[in-house]
């Protein structure tokens, strides 16, 4: 009972009286689709002009990928200097710092009172990991719906379809064939929540032993090498579906991120429980 009670403390604050958060995601979500829908027109306008062929009416699924797609492959070049995904990079690092914030405040105020009257630091601990996950599930589904509703009010197909020469032109990205289509949507729809979700899991367990501030910075430098570099051993590459090995024979795979994900998930668990056990919260409120 305390541990749902826990829990329902955690959905009540940590979501439901932040929901500023949301509709902030809600706002880069509708940014976000009018520059698409500008990418969208130059190439169509190019395609008239050109004769490639008919223009495209972009699908659900086309817009939701321009999003989460990341970038392709950097490959170091001096006349060429490295750019940042920006769209990417600011979803992200919103997640993180909507994420750090709850869980340390939380501690200087009722948080802090549970554990003094019940000494349930494991529930707390617990509480925060299941907060955790369906704040991060919540804010991809904000965008996701917000993008929804957009595509419905501006009659776009209300599908999974993918549009390989639009994409090519938007992210830049060519899809490699309509068979390659629902791998391609489960780096887009599943694996990108889930690998957030092991970052942002890793960034609460480090606030344990780091500042906060110090733990978003080690998730911006997380964000920053993955951008930079193609390795399956840093995380974010797997939150980039323009990475994923359908691309390129040197890509990424889902499997592979499922898996690293769910290790960092259980190490941030395990080890977060383990020294929250020992960690002196009384220093917090000085």
């Amino acid at each position: 009972m305390k541990f749902i009670k826990l829990v329902r403390y955690d959905l009540r604050h940590g979501l439901l009286k932040r929901w500023k958060w949301y509709v902030g995601a809600a706002l880069m979500a509708i940014a976000f689709w009018l520059l698409f829908c500008t990418k969208v027109a130059s190439y169509n306008r190019g395609a008239m002009i050109t004769g490639d062929g008919p223009a495209i009416t972009p699908s659900f699924g086309d817009t939701v990928f321009f999003v989460f797609a990341g970038m392709s492959e950097y490959v170091p070049d001096p006349h060429q200097s490295f750019s940042f995904p920006l769209i990417w990079m600011l979803l992200y690092l919103v997640l993180f710092w909507m994420t750090l914030e709850y869980a340390h405040n939380d501690l200087t105020k009722t948080g802090q009172q549970f554990l003094i009257r019940t000494n349930g630091r494991m529930l707390w601990w617990l509480s925060k990991c299941v907060w955790n996950f369906c704040a991060v599930l919540l804010f991809f589904a904000v965008i996701w719906l917000t993008l929804f509703v957009l595509c419905l009010l501006s009659g776009s197909p209300i599908s999974l379809t993918l549009h390989a020469p639009l994409l090519e032109f938007t992210v830049p990205a060519a899809v490699s064939g309509p068979g390659y289509v629902a791998p391609l949507l489960f780096s887009v729809f599943c694996l990108a929540p889930l690998v957030l979700f092991a970052l942002s899991m890793l960034q609460m367990a480090l606030t344990l032993w780091l500042k906060p501030i110090v733990s978003f910075l080690v998730s911006v430098v997380i964000l920053v090498a993955s951008a930079y570099k193609l390795s399956p051993l840093l995380l974010g590459n797997y939150a980039m579906p323009v990475r994923n090995v359908l691309y390129n024979g040197t890509g990424v795979t889902n499997a592979a991120g499922v898996l690293l994900s769910a290790a960092v998930i259980a190490a941030a668990v395990l080890f977060g429980a383990v020294r929250f056990r020992k960690y002196d919260v009384l220093p917090i409120e000085e």
